[in-house]
């Protein structure tokens, strides 16, 4: 079986499994682009010489006469009958005796391709005699390239002449499926849902989709959502660190200390409860940020995990409570004073304010503690109350470095010897 046999034998059975899958209502992929089809380097097209062939009569294709070749360069002569794929041709020179081909080269391999043998029937069984008229085609056997075999309907179970019309198109919202999917990564994506108003933002992931926002702009372009109540919500994790005796929290792997100076104010949520705090330190250790904070007595960090993270510098973010209560240890008393106990921060600066409404110190000295130990000591007056009223009784107290505010009972803050019922009111501020 010849080369040429073998290749018409597969397009054949490629034609029938085309045919076979048409049958089956598959529509087949259309491809437009040729540089889009895979194999264009394979020898699919038979009926072209590859370009390292040189037929006899090239001369068609480089301009070089053909007669050429006959020259006594080539080194070989073969005289007698020529013949063509092995089918004798006769000659049309008869004076010419001798027929001169290049040395190593088979006399009946080449055909030329600028014409059609005159025998060439017997390749493909359809007389060549047809190919003289311009006009020639075989009814059932080729299809033009520019129209729809008239019987093509029967392919696709379409109507040829609906391909007559210059105004045909297939659908792509009915034809086609797959509509959904994220075929076009050129374009940007919208979001599954949005929110009325909502100002839209880029996800963080891929950057193509177009998120929905809790920040919001209505018709009067007034906006309203997080953010715009003084809170900033930090989208890292924050996790507990520890909660005596001092409450912390961290996050982990990042150095951010930077978000947290001392008077920041913190709001999370735990349990769905809300509680705000003050920051009152900040450390990096072993690669975590450490938050030490406080709520006073109003608010307990627990061993519970924290959602609603976020933090503020504004002077009055919405729902922070700005004074805290707090519960000091007293010494020196033999009554525990009761009262209000309260204290603020602003930056790094600790404002308290102490009234006593009752109790009694019968100790030579006493003091009640600080809700933030101090950087430095300080020293500020007061008022004493003495045998159970206020009088014009000034005294001195003292905040030092462990954190406890010494009573005196003059200014001059020697007097150790405190007899009788005494307790204090006063406001101080200090550095801590």
């Amino acid at each position: 079986m010849s080369a040429f046999e073998d290749a018409v034998i597969q397009r054949i059975k490629r034609l029938e499994r085309e045919v076979e899958r048409l049958q089956k209502w598959e529509r087949p992929v259309i491809i437009t682009d040729h540089g889009a089809l895979t194999g264009l380097g394979d020898d699919d097209h038979t009926q072209y010489l590859l370009r390292t062939d040189k037929a006899a009569d090239s001369d068609k294709l480089d301009g070089i006469d053909s007669t050429g070749f006959v020259n006594t360069d080539y080194d070989q002569a073969i005289s007698g009958t020529k013949y063509f794929n092995a089918v004798p041709v006769v000659n049309a020179d008869p004076t010419l005796a001798t027929h001169v081909v290049r040395k190593g080269y088979a006399d009946s391999t080449y055909l030329g391709i600028s014409a059609k043998a005159a025998d060439s029937d017997k390749l493909d069984g359809v007389d060549s005699t047809g190919f003289a008229t311009a006009t020639h085609n075989h009814t059932g056997t080729y299809l033009p390239i520019d129209g729809k075999a008239a019987d093509s309907d029967k392919l696709d179970g379409k109507n040829s002449t609906d391909f007559a019309s210059a105004n045909h198109n297939h659908d792509h919202g009915s034809e086609l499926t797959g509509l959904t999917d994220d075929d076009h990564t050129q374009y940007t994506k919208h979001p599954a849902s949005s929110t009325d108003n909502a100002i839209a933002r880029w996800d963080g992931t891929g950057g193509r989709t177009l998120q929905n926002s809790s920040v919001a702009i209505d018709d009067n372009g007034k906006l309203s959502g997080d953010g715009l109540d003084g809170w900033v919500y930090d989208t890292d994790a924050w996790h507990v660190q520890q909660i005596s005796p001092t409450y912390q929290f961290k996050i982990v792997s990042k150095d951010v200390r930077y978000r947290f100076p001392k008077g920041t104010k913190i709001k999370l949520v735990q349990s769905g409860t809300t509680k705000y705090f003050y920051v009152i330190a900040t450390a990096y250790t072993s690669g975590n940020t450490i938050i030490t904070i406080t709520g006073g007595s109003d608010y307990a960090l627990a061993n519970e995990n924290i959602s609603g993270q976020a933090y503020s510098y504004a002077a009055a973010p919405q729902g922070f409570p700005q004074w805290f209560n707090y519960t000091p240890t007293f010494t020196g008393f033999s009554t525990v004073p009761t009262g209000i106990h309260k204290f603020s921060v602003i930056g790094s600066t600790c404002f308290v304010n102490i009234r006593e409404t009752s109790g009694t110190s019968n100790s030579t000295a006493f003091a009640i503690s600080a809700p933030i130990t101090p950087l430095e000591m300080t020293y500020f007056p007061i008022r004493l109350m003495d045998s159970g009223a206020w009088g014009n009784n000034p005294g001195l107290a003292r905040i030092n470095t462990t954190g406890v505010i010494d009573i005196y009972k003059d200014l001059s803050a020697s007097g150790t010897t405190n007899s009788g019922s005494k307790y204090a009111q006063f406001m101080c501020f200090y550095e801590f």
